[in-house]
């Protein structure tokens, strides 16, 4: 399709998907963050500056980003709040999701003052070298605000901060100026291996 030079906003839904799962590539990074010493819970707000957005967007007024454990629930209806919801498989979903949100290490969520949840990051570490990104969604609504970023570094420093930890995730095409924004860089040294069943959906 691409061939005949059809722009992707004109791709049929089913196509755009696969033309983005095409595209995915492994980046890693370490961006510049502090470090924390213990696994604990991490729970800080942030509050608005005078300042101009920088390109990754300016402060959210006031929310708080918090490690905290998600229902199947809570996040399926922010899936569908994100443009998340079209990166699951069909197969299995809610009893997937379930095992996700119950059993992941880095869980983090980014909460307006009326606890509205507009933002979701979730991770795999081992809290010595590595902090995979799983998850990184936030509400259409709040986009371009700093939430992705404030996350990101978030779970770096929960992880164990850039002088340990390395981190690594999957990104699809409309992602990448973003992750190139927080200094990320495609790698080489990343290996798969997939047989998974996947049917294409959205979460609505």
């Amino acid at each position: 399709m691409m061939a005949k030079f059809i722009p992707k906003d004109k791709l049929s839904k089913k196509a755009q998907k696969e033309f983005n799962r095409q595209r995915r590539v492994t980046w890693s990074f370490s961006p510049v963050t502090k470090t924390v010493d213990s696994r604990k819970i991490y729970s800080r707000k942030q509050k608005a500056q005078n300042r101009e957005d920088d390109g990754l967007g300016a402060f959210l007024s006031d929310y708080t980003i918090s490690s905290e454990q998600l229902t199947p629930e809570e996040y399926i209806d922010f899936l569908k709040r994100t443009d998340l919801g079209s990166q699951y498989p069909k197969e299995r979903f809610d009893e997937r999701i379930a095992r996700l949100v119950n059993t992941v290490s880095v869980s983090l969520t980014a909460r307006n003052e009326d606890g509205l949840l507009i933002g979701v990051l979730f991770g795999l570490t081992d809290f010595a070298y590595w902090l995979y990104i799983t998850d990184l969604g936030v509400d259409r609504n709040y986009l371009h605000r700093g939430i992705g970023r404030q996350l990101m570094q978030t779970a770096h420093e929960l992880a164990g901060g850039e002088k340990d930890i390395a981190v690594y995730l999957i990104a699809n095409e409309n992602a990448v100026p973003f992750y190139e924004k927080l200094g990320m860089k495609k790698a080489d040294d990343v290996m798969k291996y997939s047989h998974v069943e996947w049917t294409d959906f959205t979460v609505e």
